[in-house]
């Protein structure tokens, strides 16, 4: 009986946690998504002209010149789609290992719930 309780609580608490650290990914993610799109359609755009440039670049000399420094944006864009895919993947990762020490930490003896529900188990044996 005392064990279910205690289970149930501490279920309770996991999901809880599990909840808040989903609605704190989804408002992360939610504003950057449209960013993110139109970065992207934005690159494919650029990626396009400068298909169309290259080909220009021998006879224009100013063609060549803008064609660099197009390059140089075009390349700090995917830096930039590069380090937010990377810090997203960070993230991912802190929030699996705040969610793990969580429950260690619930289930460590240290936790006056978890020492009273191993007293209890032990005076029951």
């Amino acid at each position: 009986m005392i064990g279910e309780v205690l289970f149930s609580v501490a279920l309770e608490a996991i999901l809880r946690e599990v909840i808040s650290l989903a609605n704190e990914e989804i408002r992360l993610v939610w504003g950057f998504k449209e960013e993110l799109r139109k970065l992207r359609n934005t690159l494919t755009v650029i990626l396009a002209v400068l298909e169309d440039a290259e080909k220009q670049q021998e006879k224009y000399v100013p063609v060549r010149i803008w064609l660099a420094r197009v390059k140089d944006v075009a390349y700090d864009a995917e830096d930039v789609l590069d380090e937010f895919a990377y810090e997203k993947l960070r993230g991912k990762m802190e929030i699996g290992n705040r969610m793990k020490n969580k429950v260690r930490n619930f289930f460590s003896p240290s936790n006056p719930l978890a020492f009273q529900f191993k007293m209890v188990h032990l005076n029951i044996a």
